[in-house]
């Protein structure tokens, strides 16, 4: 058997990853932004929701919204998908919305506030991973910064677990000047020089800018430590 490449199991994680967030089991998307771009327009006239379209970093450019709501189903697939599926009840639009674009608020919505628990998730396969099989542990290390200014801001709303009709758990990306970000940097095999891997599973939070070099929804790049 051959070791697991680092983007491969960085594509399986991130999966894994985002199917089993708990904030979205059994949510079907209702309503988002990139069906009708005029949903934030309505929505400021909507009590419990409207003050978070509100202010905000004067650097912001786009505005995206998306809505969930529950649809408990039996699903008969063997593997949950990896793109958004649609509520019966939303508009024809949602509907026939790409899977492109249900692929990326898939993965927009479920990277929110999310880069410490993928790090954890990275870690944790590798301290289960049996000492006699394939993959070999690399050294790695968390890299915490700041992302400032940023130019898009994200509204998600989900139903809470308890509460009346209408009662609505809010996630906002982009609604501060400064965010607190991080990714697992990987020193480069055979490197002097301080060059690192560094991969990062929560960056579509921040829209298509977010993937990879190829379109990943994943990203991997060469950092330069010092």
């Amino acid at each position: 058997m051959e070791p697991i490449p680092l983007r491969t199991l960085t594509l399986l994680l991130n999966y894994e990853r985002a199917v089993s967030d708990p904030r979205f089991v059994g949510m079907r998307l209702l309503e988002s932004t990139e069906a009708d771009p005029s949903l934030p327009r309505r929505l400021v006239k909507s009590d419990g929701i409207h003050e978070h379209f509100k202010g905000g970093p004067d650097t912001i450019e786009e505005l995206h919204c998306n809505i969930f709501e529950r649809h408990d189903e039996i699903s008969t697939s063997s593997s949950p998908s990896p793109t958004c599926l649609v509520h019966p009840n939303a508009s024809q639009e949602v509907q026939n919305l790409t899977l492109a674009k249900r692929e990326l608020i898939f993965y927009q919505t479920r990277a929110h506030d999310q880069w410490f628990k993928a790090i954890g998730l990275y870690r944790v396969f590798f301290r289960i991973v049996s000492p006699g099989s394939e993959t070999q542990r690399p050294n790695d290390y968390v890299i915490k910064f700041s992302i400032n200014g940023p130019f898009l801001h994200v509204v998600t709303s989900t139903p809470k677990a308890t509460g009346g009709a209408g009662d609505s758990h809010i996630m906002t990306t982009g609604s501060k000047d400064s965010e607190e970000h991080g990714v697992l940097a990987f020193p480069c095999p055979g490197r002097k020089d301080k060059q690192q891997f560094v991969v990062d599973m929560t960056r579509m939070e921040y829209g298509d800018v977010g993937r990879g070099t190829y379109g990943e929804n994943y990203f991997w790049e060469h950092w330069k430590v010092t």
